[in-house]
């Protein structure tokens, strides 16, 4: 999920997705029309252990992860927007966004427990991650499609939507979830 919004204390780290980020979509467009498939993956939380083996070490208490909402819900409320009436559609909007919001906030509650090394804990277990087979099979089912882009768990797909539709917002949200990770 770094390439879709910054996190404070991981800039390097977030650029680096980027331009992952970028050169897979710069793929795509030079090799359109070729036969040759490109598809890039945003993965969320996989249960595989990364931060607790990543040796990073923080403070504080355990951050309580939010209950996700459906991307669906979310996706719904923008799409019943009226196309005439802007009050409408920016109530809409701002109401899909908050629910878009309450997803990517579990998953920063979830992101600090497990750079915590708590994702196996009870505490962490507030927040759900994606089973590494699982996550394989949707890049699998991606990849055979032809998809352009995937999102793998609801917090992947909730910060995907939500840093598209309000990208401020979105940093401005991990940036107050994340404050006390750094000093």
């Amino acid at each position: 999920m770094g390439a879709l919004a910054p996190v404070p204390g991981q800039s390097v780290y977030g650029a680096s997705k980027s331009a992952v980020k970028l050169f897979t979509e710069g793929l795509y467009a030079e090799t359109m029309g070729t036969g040759v498939n490109v598809t890039i993956v945003f993965p969320g939380a996989i249960a595989t252990g990364i931060s607790a083996n990543s040796d990073v070490g923080v403070r504080g208490p355990a951050v309580e992860a939010a209950p996700p909402v459906a991307d669906a819900e979310a996706v719904a409320a923008v799409s019943e927007a009226p196309a005439v009436a802007s009050d409408s559609l920016a109530g809409n909007v701002k109401a899909a966004a908050g629910k878009v919001a309450g997803t990517v906030t579990g998953a920063i509650g979830g992101l600090v427990n497990r750079v915590r090394g708590k994702e196996d804990s009870a505490e962490a277990g507030s927040f759900p991650t994606t089973e590494p087979a699982v996550a394989a099979q949707v890049m699998i089912e991606a990849i055979k499609k032809g998809s352009y882009r995937a999102t793998i768990g609801k917090d992947a797909a909730g910060l995907d939507k939500l840093s598209r539709l309000n990208p401020k917002g979105a940093t401005e949200m991990i940036a107050k979830r994340m404050a006390s990770l750094i000093g």
